[in-house]
C-alpha cells in the first residue's frame, strides 16, 4: 500500500522531531562524561577529540548517503537505523556501570549564571554562524557566481565538505594547544572567523568561495570545544550535566531563531548574513579579549 504524499511529509516530520528529542541528550551527556573523567588541563584536548569526531561524521555521513541513494533511496535509511543501534551497542560494551554515579548535592545551575555566559554566547553566536553559513552558501553560488541549480548544488557540496574537513584538522590541532588558555582561543577564534567571512562580500570566484568558508571553519573549529572546556572548568564537578545542557540549550536555540532571520536577511540583501556573521564574531572577539583583561587585571592586583 503506497502511502499519499501528505501522509509521507507528516511521518518524516514525525521522525525527524524523535531523532532530535533523543539525540539532543548525546552532546550533552558526552560533554558531561568527559569533564568527570578529565582533569581541567587536559579536557581540551578531549573536548577538541569530540568536536573532531563529530565534523568526521558531517563529511562521511552526506557522503555515504550519497553513495547509497545512488543504489537505492532506502539505504541511507537503513544506514541512520543500524549506525545508532552500533552505537548502544559500542557504549554498552566500553562504558562500564560504575561511570554513571548519583550526585548527592543537588545542582543549582541556571542559565543566567555568569560562569557560563560567555561560554553560552560563544555556542549561541558560533552555532548561529555555521547555521547562516550552510542556508546562504548555494544560495552564493548562485547568485553571486552565476551558477546554475546543478552546479550551484555541486560548488556547495565542495565547499561544505571542505569546511568539513577543515573543522577535523584545526579541533585535532586544538588538542595539542591544551596549554593555550580558553579564553584566548575563543578570541582568535572568532578574529579568525570574521576574517574567513569578510571577504565573502567582495569576492566573486569559486576559489575564493572555498577559502573563505575553510578559513572561516578553522575559526569556528577553535570556538566549539573551548567554549566547552571553559564551561566545565568553570563549574563543580555536581553541575557538569547542567553546564553542558546549558550549552546545547544555547546551540538548539539558535537553530529555532538562525534559519528564518538569515533567510529574511539573505532576501533584503546577500551581504547582510554574512555582515551578521562577522559583526557576531568580532563582538564575540571583543567580549572574550574583555574578559582576558579582566581576569589579568584581577591577578596582578591579586587577593
Amino acid at each position: 500500500m503506497a502511502w499519499s504524499l501528505p501522509v509521507m511529509l507528516v511521518l518524516l516530520i514525525f521522525v525527524r522531531g524523535l531523532m532530535g528529542l533523543f539525540y539532543a541528550a548525546i552532546p550533552v551527556v558526552s560533554a558531561a562524561w568527559l569533564a568527570d573523567r578529565f582533569p581541567p588541563d587536559e579536557r581540551g584536548a578531549a573536548m577538541a577529540k569530540l568536536g573532531a569526531a563529530n565534523a568526521v561524521g558531517m563529511v562521511l555521513g552526506p557522503l555515504l548517503a550519497g553513495v547509497l541513494a545512488v543504489r537505492q533511496l532506502s539505504l541511507p535509511m537503513y544506514l541512520a537505523t543500524i549506525l545508532p543501534l552500533s552505537a548502544c551497542l559500542l557504549l554498552w560494551i566500553k562504558v562500564p556501570a560504575t561511570a554513571v554515579q548519583q550526585q548527592d548535592e543537588k545542582p543549582a545551575l541556571t542559565c543566567t549564571d555568569p560562569r557560563i555566559r560567555l561560554p553560552a554566547i560563544t555556542m549561541f553566536l558560533a552555532a548561529c554562524t555555521i547555521i547562516a553559513a550552510q542556508m546562504c552558501v548555494g544560495f552564493y553560488a548562485m547568485d553571486r557566481l552565476a551558477l546554475n541549480a546543478h552546479d550551484g548544488a555541486r560548488v556547495a557540496g565542495q565547499t561544505m565538505a571542505g569546511v568539513g574537513v577543515t573543522l577535523i584538522v584545526t579541533q585535532l590541532l586544538v588538542a595539542r594547544l591544551h596549554r593555550v588558555p580558553q579564553l584566548r582561543m575563543i578570541a582568535l577564534g572568532a578574529l579568525l572567523a570574521a576574517a574567513g567571512f569578510a571577504p565573502l562580500l567582495l569576492t566573486s570566484t569559486t576559489p575564493g568561495l572555498l577559502a573563505s568558508y575553510s578559513i572561516a571553519a578553522a575559526g569556528l573549529g577553535m570556538l566549539i570545544p573551548s567554549a566547552q572546556v571553559l564551561a566545565a572548568n568553570a563549574v563543580g564537578t555536581h553541575e557538569q550535566g547542567l553546564a553542558a545542557g546549558t550549552l546545547a540549550a544555547a546551540q538548539g536555540m539558535a537553530s529555532v531563531v538562525s534559519p528564518l532571520t538569515f533567510t529574511l536577511l539573505y532576501q533584503w540583501h546577500w551581504r547582510a548574513p554574512f555582515l551578521l556573521a562577522c559583526s557576531a564574531m568580532i563582538l564575540l572577539s571583543v567580549l572574550s579579549f574583555g574578559r582576558l583583561a579582566k581576569r589579568r587585571s584581577a591577578s596582578v592586583r591579586g587577593p
